[in-house]
């Protein structure tokens, strides 16, 4: 046990602080009365371990040398701390205290104070040795630092702690003895150590090699944990034969010389040089591995050591009672730095009978081959898949659960991609893409894309576009809206005509005559010369200033006529020349008016001159065989006048 060596202190009057650093001392001394007012700690159980606390007695005195509290007993903060050096070093324990002063002296218990905020209060036992100090244990100095009216002060220098003379006798001890007062454990000869009687211990550490002539029939009870013998020299087991009950978990590492004999292993433990049968069950914990370990280059191609898998039901007398159908899974090195895990599963290739099936038992809480079996994926022997049933396709998915069959699922930023690939002659590759934020499509969009012509469909959020021809087949007929293609945006629709969605209407002003200057003509397509057509040409309508019936292509060219709108100018015309047949019927219901009024002046005309006739017949009868002079008229004759 440290006990301290005295030195003088000196605490200075208020008002005097450097002078006080100076000429501060301490007095230390054994066995000085201790008066304290402080409560004294509870005490403790009894327990085999020393207590952790460190007697420490003290006389204060001022700078001129009279002891602090010189007529009655006063408290004053303290704080001690233990240094590995005498000025500087590293601080290893600190505690403070309210010490009780009495003329000058005090007593403390160091150990029973409270910590320092921000230092380090461990066990004063490791103060003095343990890991990392018993280098240094020399070296332990005490500083003390004293508070009077708020005014820290640290007593100069620091005091030495050194042991008590008779803790020699404890750091070489004699011998351990028994309750008799007999030796158990002596010296031997250089750095041997001799023990009478059984060493009983929870561990042995140290070098194995150092255990002779080891009886394995010995260890008759228990287990023998491998953690236990560290260096085990297997050399050294040389009579008896160690059960396999008493080394389970054997750690192979711990045994580090030597050879362990096979007469010394029992025979149903299994041997590294030697093919091993496990009859029972086995579980390996940790990881399980097939084949050597090794970084070296591949010189050839090649399979690793293999697991094979056989056995099964007794299939004695009715199908392969062999076995030899090869089941088994192993490493296959193709080149350097390319290696395959390949499984067999069977030697019938091209059949759906050999399968690798992937699955759960129900109501199996461990390795129980009892319980309901339920494929879920299945790979047979044609390369057939099958998820959710037995493949009858290459790739062959079944949900007879959830509404969904099956999902493709990325969260990589550029989409997801499904590619149809067919190599064979003229064959082409297409490919589904949902697209994402970094595709150069943009995302959001559903697309069927060839390697030859890219985009092919584009299914937007707002519609389906197509680039390139669209072809459609068996169209239903009927009395339905036209069709229509804007070609500067690709959109297909119809156009509509009611004034919801009209703006600016104002009437069409055009010579709509210009149109009757146009000829039809007749031809035929290029590349189909026997399949002949009639219409209009557009460059014809462009040149008789008809423009707004003609569709232009991106350069401005002529490229079609709008035929569904010729009838707006037919309809022009029309009036035009209904117009005209109003006008001219007029005329006519007029010159018909005029006819009819001179036929009726004729038909008057004629009844004049009939009844003129009837007179002058009469006079001529009146005067037949007058004078001479008169002249008779013939019938039907009309008269003259004079």
């Amino acid at each position: 046990m440290p006990t301290p060596h005295s030195m003088n202190t000196r605490i200075p009057s208020l008002g005097r602080r450097a002078r006080m650093r100076r000429a501060l001392t301490l007095a230390a001394a054994a066995g000085l009365l201790a008066l304290r007012l402080v409560p004294l700690p509870s005490a403790r159980a009894a327990d085999a371990k020393p207590p952790e606390v460190m007697t420490y007695q003290g006389f204060l005195v001022d700078a001129n040398g009279n002891p602090l509290a010189p007529s009655n007993p006063a408290n004053y903060p303290v704080i001690f701390r233990i240094f590995d050096q005498a000025t500087g070093g590293t601080r290893l324990w600190s505690e403070q205290q309210i010490v009780t002063i009495d003329k000058g002296n005090f007593s403390v218990l160091l150990g029973e104070g409270t910590e320092v905020s921000g230092e380090s209060r461990p066990p004063l036992s490791q103060v003095f040795g343990g890991s990392g100090l018993a280098a240094n244990a020399s070296d332990r100095f005490l500083g003390v630092t004293v508070t009077i009216n708020n005014v820290p002060t640290e007593i100069l220098p620091r005091l030495r702690l050194l042991p008590a003379p008779y803790a020699y006798l404890a750091r070489h001890a004699n011998a351990l003895v028994n309750a008799s007062g007999q030796p158990l454990v002596a010296a031997g000869s250089g750095d041997n150590l001799v023990v009478a009687g059984q060493v009983t211990a929870n561990e042995f550490a140290g070098n194995g090699a150092a255990l002779n002539n080891l009886d394995a029939s010995k260890i008759t009870s228990g287990t023998l944990a491998a953690a236990r013998i560290p260096g085990l020299d297997a050399g050294k087991i040389t009579t008896g034969t160690l059960g396999a009950d008493r080394i389970p978990g054997l750690d192979a590492g711990k045994i580090t010389s030597g050879t362990l004999a096979d007469a010394r292993l029992p025979g149903g433990l299994a041997r590294r040089d030697q093919a091993n049968i496990f009859t029972m069950n086995n579980q390996v914990n940790g990881h399980l591995r097939v084949g050597d370990i090794g970084n070296f280059p591949i010189s050839s191609k090649g399979y690793g050591p293999a697991l094979v898998f056989s056995g099964g039901p007794d299939l004695s007398n009715t199908w392969n009672n062999d076995n030899s159908d090869p089941l088994w899974m192993a490493r296959y090195n193709e080149a350097e730095n390319q290696t395959e895990l390949r499984v067999v599963i069977g030697d019938d290739t091209g059949s759906s009978l050999d399968k690798f099936v992937v699955g759960t038992v129900q109501g199996s809480a461990d390795f129980n081959q009892g319980g309901t079996w339920t494929p879920l994926v299945t790979v047979d022997a044609r390369g057939y898949i099958g998820s959710g049933t037995a493949p009858g396709y290459p790739l062959h998915v079944k949900n007879n659960g959830t509404f969904y069959v099956a999902a493709l699922e990325s969260a990589h930023n550029t989409g997801t991609w499904l590619r149809l690939l067919n190599t064979s002659a003229g064959g082409r590759e297409w490919s589904l893409i949902s697209s994402g934020s970094a595709n150069s499509e943009g995302a959001g969009k559903l697309l069927i894309h060839n390697n030859a012509s890219g985009r092919v469909v584009e299914a937007r959020t707002d519609g389906l576009a197509v680039f390139g021809g669209l072809w459609v087949s068996s169209l239903p007929f009927g009395d339905y809206r036209n069709v229509q293609w804007n070609d500067a945006t690709g959109r297909i629709g119809y156009d509509n005509s009611s004034r919801r969605f009209k703006e600016n209407i104002t009437p069409l002003k055009d010579d709509f005559s210009l149109l009757l200057k146009v000829q039809p003509m007749t031809y035929t397509r290029p590349g189909d010369s026997n399949r002949w057509e009639i219409g209009y040409i557009a460059e014809d309508f462009h040149d008789l200033g008809l423009t707004r019936l003609v569709d232009y292509d991106r350069e401005g060219r002529p490229d079609g006529i709008n035929y569904e709108k010729i009838c707006l100018y037919l309809n022009e015309n029309a009036k035009q020349q209904a117009r005209e047949l109003a006008a001219l019927k007029t005329t006519h219901q007029e010159q018909a008016a005029v006819i009819a009024a001179q036929r009726t002046e004729l038909e008057e005309l004629k009844a004049r001159v009939k009844s003129l006739e009837q007179l002058l017949r009469q006079v001529a009868a009146a005067t037949a065989g007058s004078s001479p002079g008169t002249v008779a008229l013939a019938p039907g004759a009309a008269p003259t006048a004079d």
